[in-house]
């Protein structure tokens, strides 16, 4: 028993340990850990399929560039992002793009669907069960030096109020993954750090 309340007390501790800032790769190292609950992946017909949660900090970061900027200016481009949950869909198989090393499909065909109508397969449903279309897309195309196929999805939160969970649906559009679903918590979207822009590289 004493060894028991001993363990409850260190994860106590050790979960309020947990950084609510950090630098921007400490925060990437985060987000694709899958202990963290904002990466989640499975294997299917041969292709490694993985989506991550991209949160509102790596937007920011992005848009200021590395340059120490005001409070006001982080504030409202946080603001920007947050009224959207995105997702990044990986596709590879042997840590290369997904679409380099398979010849079983129609390979334009399977580059136009990626590149312009990804809309039709892929969803979110909130845990109260409202679906939640793509609200933008967009291929990243990368003409095979990457290690996977990536696109990124955006999806507006107004119909993701008090919701539990959200579940990211992935239809078969031709590369014989199958329909996949991947389910994400709210509470760990929402409780994902802030990068600390105090202490970006100038």
């Amino acid at each position: 028993m004493i060894r028991l309340n001993m363990f409850v007390v260190c994860s106590i501790l050790l979960s309020g340990c947990m950084k609510d800032k950090m630098s921007f790769e400490e925060l990437q190292s985060y987000v694709v850990d899958s202990d963290n609950g904002l990466s989640k992946s499975v294997m299917a017909n041969g292709i490694d399929v993985t989506v991550t949660y991209r949160p509102p900090d790596l937007w920011v970061h992005q848009d200021v560039d590395g340059v120490v900027s005001s409070n006001r200016t982080i504030d409202s481009l946080r603001y920007k992002y947050s009224q959207y949950y995105y997702f990044i869909l990986s596709l590879s198989r042997g840590d290369k793009e997904a679409l380099q090393v398979s010849s079983s499909y129609d390979y334009g065909e399977i580059v136009q669907t990626m590149a312009f109508r990804m809309s039709d397969y892929v969803t979110l449903t909130s845990s109260e069960k409202d679906t939640v279309l793509v609200g933008d897309f967009v291929l990243n195309r990368t003409q095979g030096i990457a290690s996977s196929t990536d696109m990124l999805f955006a999806f507006g939160k107004e119909k993701i109020g008090n919701d539990k969970s959200v579940q990211f649906n992935l239809k078969e559009f031709g590369l014989g993954t199958g329909d996949q679903q991947f389910t994400f918590l709210i509470n760990d979207l929402q409780s994902t750090p802030r990068i600390d822009f105090g202490i970006l590289e100038k």
